[in-house]
């Protein structure tokens, strides 16, 4: 694919990212599906196999939207954006790859790698934004609160892993039928 394409199609994902953060900072019902569709946004280039197109993308939707949101953008910069570049570095590149044969053996490395991203993720948000879980008491206990609260997370995030992939797959097919 040309240059120009790439250029643009990170131009218009850089764009829609930041759009869609914004919007999620001023709208509080609608926060979860826009810093989706953001992630998705981001993986705009991906589709045409760009990760760098994507990276930079990325690197410019959370400068503008750390600038605009401040601390809000937060989930975004740290785990939203950043996983779509790597969940497509690890899906697509890592498992086609010929280093390793097994494949039993990529799938547990790239888990790995999911699973400490998302804890890094988790708990980056939780300190930097200084959330409060006062409001929140699990199972009659202040001190159980937070493992179960990251437990319940996890298996959203393991859901949001497999439903994402599949979004990812569709929009390779839309992105195919517009870009010829």
């Amino acid at each position: 694919m040309k240059r120009s394409y790439i250029i643009a199609l990170s131009g218009i994902s850089s764009a829609l990212a930041t759009l869609f953060v914004v919007g999620a900072t001023f709208l509080p019902t609608m926060k979860i599906a826009l810093i989706v569709m953001s992630a998705i946004a981001i993986s705009l280039p991906l589709t045409k196999n760009s990760w760098t197109g994507s990276l930079m993308s990325f690197i410019v939707s959370a400068i503008i939207t750390f600038f605009v949101c401040n601390v809000k953008a937060l989930p975004f910069i740290l785990f939203f954006g950043p996983y779509a570049i790597i969940q497509y570095l690890l899906d697509y590149k890592f498992m086609s790859s010929q280093k390793i044969k097994s494949k039993g053996i990529k799938l547990a490395i790239s888990i790995i790698i999911k699973v400490i991203w998302f804890t890094g993720a988790f708990f980056a948000c939780y300190y930097l934004m200084k959330i409060s879980l006062t409001d929140i008491t699990l199972l009659g206990g202040d001190w159980l609160t937070l493992p179960i609260l990251y437990i319940i997370l996890l298996v959203i995030a393991v859901l949001y892993d497999i439903l994402f992939r599949f979004v990812f797959k569709s929009l390779i097919n839309l992105v195919n039928r517009i870009v010829k």
